[in-house]
This record gives structure tokens, sequence and C-alpha cells, in this order.
């Protein structure tokens, strides 16, 4: 049996934290009266990050 490589089975933990961090800075831009742009901005990354995450996961059970 060939042991398969480390990243698949961190990328959707890897893509978790991104999308947590973006969550993060966008709290972070609200809070400090930033444009409401820029907080939108940040949410928008962190969901494309949340939906990497998913699509990992969903391709690891394959």
């Amino acid at each position: 049996m060939v042991p398969q490589p480390l990243w698949p089975k961190v990328a959707g933990l890897w893509y978790l934290c991104i999308a947590l961090g973006f969550v993060l800075l966008g709290i972070r831009a609200m809070l400090a009266g930033a444009p409401i742009w820029t907080v939108i901005l940040g949410w928008v990354i962190a969901a494309g990050f949340f939906a990497m995450t998913f699509l990992e996961q969903q391709e690891r059970k394959r």
C-alpha cells in the first residue's frame, strides 16, 4: 500500500483557517469603523474559502 501525500489530508483544514482569518479581519474592520465595502469584501473572500473547504472534504470522500 502506497501512503497518500499529506496535502489532501490537511487542505480542508488549511482553507478553513484562512476563511476564519478573513472573517476575523472583517469583524475587525467593522469594529474599527472601516468602510462597509471592506467588511463585505473580507466576508466574500471568507465565503470562498469556506466553499473550498467544503469542496475539498467532498473530494476526499471519493
